[in-house]
């Protein structure tokens, strides 16, 4: 009985461990997505960690963010009209992340009308 009460205690101990460790790993990333032409903010772009894909927020009418990561992941920044553009997280802090526009011409449209 002794022994089952140390494995447990031990136990305890570890999942505690592990959540203050992975707590402290976690940082405040806030920032501003601007256009590297016109150094404009761009609102609405998504912001997901990589490699996963999990969609963590969209920047505000002024191109602003704000998440919660761990030190090391790596931010992706998506827009329509722009390349992709990534920040790897190395601290907390407040950045200034650029996309460059990428402005691409329609081969063709198709419109389709219907009547009742």
């Amino acid at each position: 009985m002794r022994i089952i009460k140390n494995i447990l205690a031990t136990l305890s101990l570890l999942v505690i461990f592990t959540g203050v460790v992975s707590a402290q790993n976690r940082v405040s990333v806030t920032g501003t997505v601007l256009d590297a032409t016109t150094n404009t903010p761009i609102p609405h772009v998504t912001v997901s960690l990589t490699p996963s894909g999990e969609n963590l927020t969209s920047t505000d009418s002024s191109g602003k963010f704000s998440v919660q990561v761990i030190v090391g992941s790596t931010l992706l920044f998506t827009s329509v009209n722009y390349d992709n553009s990534t920040l790897r997280v190395t601290r907390s802090g407040d950045f200034n992340v650029p996309m460059k526009g990428n402005v691409r011409a329609m081969d063709a449209v198709v419109v389709q009308g219907f009547t009742s």
